[in-house]
């Protein structure tokens, strides 16, 4: 039986500015939250997409399922 040699390890990472810039993110959010920064535009236009989307998603779910009620009682 042969022994494999083994690779080195890469140098450990410091996700230390990463780490920052993830808390600092979160603050700012939290903030917007509360009402204490305004929200920028292009969340705004997010969440109204999402909720258009949620809503479009939603009548296409009804007609679907009255189309499928329909077939159901014409068989």
């Amino acid at each position: 039986m042969s022994r494999r040699q083994r690779t080195p390890l890469p140098p450990p990472h410091d996700y230390t500015p990463e780490s920052n810039l993830l808390h600092s993110e979160i603050s700012a959010l939290t903030l917007r939250w509360r009402g204490v920064a305004p929200t920028p535009p292009s969340l705004s236009e997010a969440v109204e997409e999402l909720t258009t989307t949620g809503e479009e998603l939603h009548t296409m779910n009804e007609e679907l399922t009255q189309s499928q009620q329909a077939a159901l009682e014409t068989q």
